[in-house]
């Protein structure tokens, strides 16, 4: 039984918190007193000597963001910590108080003002280890804890930082809290602020977050019929922004914009810290659109400072920008003589026009002239104002009027003709750029431009989309497939739709990654391996997929053996051993 392992002599196990292959959480009692810790523990025959020496120097950080920690209350305190040849052990105290994990089971959600307050106080302690370059990694609400008004975190995270114990131990719900490429092996810093606001879209709107939509850039739909303010949705959408470079890079741009759109937060129980990782940031402009502005379709294709009024405008991070295709100025003077050569016409009608104009206008000069000898030598020529009215005079004859039709109707072409060559180029130079990241396999890139306003703003959007998404979108499930991450695979390439030109070919390799998982469940049954593994093995097969209904009786079949397979206890009885 768990309740009679005794640990270093000291420590009664409860219950297990975190089970990951090489490292467990767990909640324990000193034997001698009675009172509650967490302890963490890692098996380091499981772990690289490598990684080995990694955590170990981790370690040693955490013991002085402790420190740090004694007066502020941010993390829990290191009460012993060993470590032996086999294994690491940290002891830390319990914070007393309540788990979000059960306030959000409690239906207690928070007010925006209650998760403005919280979300700047967790940030500001997330900071505390982000400036060691430690990631937590597992920031969900089961591991924040409220006490008197007060919220903390109650551990200092993962310490190992191996992939595929965190994907195979964690339950379903649970990754939904881990941010899209720590599910690929890439963890960052902005990760924890991924999973800090998924957290918060928990506490506020209580939704179960297994049941919120993703549109097709991956972006989540969580807000709808939410009474929230701009401000606040648009800052959470950053902080869980799929694309990490569409992402806050660290707490303290988040706290940057909390301070900037939320000056009456709670603030007195906040750190007094230096922010030199902000001194340059420029906290996010948020764009709301009125009723007087409007943008017609020309502007749309000719200014490149057009956004959708849901989009982020960072001035200090240019590159987090939408890509604007730029005609170049050798273009533009190709296009300009383009037009030149359509105007022959124009010309030849007003050289004969422009050489009889100009003589009435000396015949009729030198008459006044020599009618006036008051006028001096200098003044020769008309008035501006007389070459005008003349001018006007000439173009209401029936010649001008059709040389002045004629002309008209010139430029209105030559500028849809340029208008057209524009569109071309753009279409052209987008399709090569869609193309280069494709073969380049940068699938993420190739995903973000095709649903991006650029080329969704085009006419042609649902031909470029049909022919290039479902690619990109079955390229990278191929990448997770070579990987073994046949799971993510499947639910990458499901998202294609049935009119792109690679759905038939997503739905064969679906079949093909099911029947891997199909195989792969099935080993662990045999193996008499727990019935929520090869459950959790199995959920990612589609019911499209011929494989579900050989899914679904394999997990008859386990659960029937798990059934079959109760011990028997021997003692007491006649076959017990003396």
């Amino acid at each position: 039984m768990k309740d009679k392992i005794i640990i270093h002599s000291k420590y009664q196990m409860i219950q297990t918190l975190e089970n990951f292959n090489e490292e467990k959480i767990y909640l324990v009692k000193n034997i001698v007193n009675n009172q509650k810790y967490l302890l963490q523990s890692l098996d380091l025959s499981l772990i690289t000597p490598e990684e080995i020496n990694h955590i170990r120097e981790k370690i040693e950080l955490i013991k002085n963001i402790a420190k740090q920690s004694e007066n502020n209350q941010r993390f829990p305190s290191l009460v012993d910590v060993f470590d032996e040849k086999k294994a690491i052990v940290i002891i830390y105290e319990k914070f007393g108080g309540n788990n979000l994990q059960n306030i959000l089971n409690s239906r207690q959600l928070w007010t925006e003002l209650e998760a403005v307050n919280y979300l700047y106080y967790l940030l500001e302690s997330l900071d505390l280890i982000h400036r060691e370059n430690l990631v937590h990694q597992i920031i969900k609400p089961q591991n924040l804890t409220i006490n008197n008004q007060q919220i903390f975190i109650n551990s200092y995270g993962k310490l190992s930082n191996l992939k595929s114990s965190l994907m195979e131990t964690v339950t379903l719900e649970d990754k939904l809290y881990i941010a899209p490429e720590q599910i690929r092996g890439k963890i960052k810093i902005s990760s924890d602020i991924y999973a800090l606001g998924m957290v918060i879209i928990s506490l506020v709107t209580g939704k179960n977050i297994l049941s919120l939509e993703e549109d097709d850039t991956g972006k989540i739909i969580w807000s709808e019929g939410e009474k929230l303010t701009a401000n606040f949705i648009q800052i959470i959408d950053k902080m869980i922004a799929y694309q990490t470079q569409n992402r806050y890079n660290n707490c303290q741009e988040v706290m940057a914009d909390i301070a900037k759109f939320f000056p009456q937060r709670v603030s007195e129980k906040s750190l007094d810290y230096s922010t030199e990782n902000i001194a340059h940031y420029t906290p996010t402009e948020i764009i709301i659109p009125t009723e007087k502005e409007e943008f017609s379709q020309e502007e749309n294709y000719s200014n490149s400072s057009y956004l959708n009024p849901t989009e982020y405008v960072d001035s200090n991070n240019s590159n987090q920008k939408e890509k604007e295709i730029i005609v170049n100025d050798t273009e533009l003077i190709n296009a300009e003589d383009d037009i030149k050569s359509l105007l022959p016409l124009a010309e030849e009608y007003l050289s004969e026009e422009s050489k009889s104009f100009s003589a009435r206008i000396d015949s009729q000069n030198q008459r006044e002239i020599s009618n006036d000898n008051t006028v001096s030598n200098s003044s020769s020529l008309l008035p501006y104002s007389e070459h005008k009215f003349n001018l006007i005079r000439q173009i209401k004859t029936p010649r001008g009027i059709l040389i002045s039709f004629i002309i008209c109707i010139l430029i209105i072409f030559s500028f849809s003709w340029l208008k057209s060559y524009l569109y071309q180029k753009k279409v052209e130079s987008l399709i090569t750029e869609i193309q280069s990241y494709y073969e380049q396999e940068n699938f993420d890139e190739c995903i973000a431009l095709i649903n991006s306003n650029t080329v969704q703003s085009l006419p042609i959007a649902n031909s470029l989309t049909d022919e290039f998404l479902g690619k990109c979108w079955l390229g990278l499930a191929e990448i997770q497939a070579v990987d073994g991450n046949f799971a993510e695979a499947i639910n990458i390439a499901i998202q294609i739709n049935r009119d792109s030109s690679d759905y038939e070919r997503a739905r064969q390799f679906i079949d093909d990654w099911s029947e891997q998982l199909f195989l792969e469940a099935k080993i662990l049954c045999q193996t008499n391996s727990e019935l929520s593994l090869i459950e959790e093995k199995l959920m990612p097969i589609p019911e499209s997929s011929k494989w579900k209904k050989d899914a679904l009786n394999l997990l008859d079949q386990c659960e029937n053996n798990t059934n079959n397979n109760q011990v028997i206890p021997l003692c007491p009885g006649p076959l017990c051993p003396e």
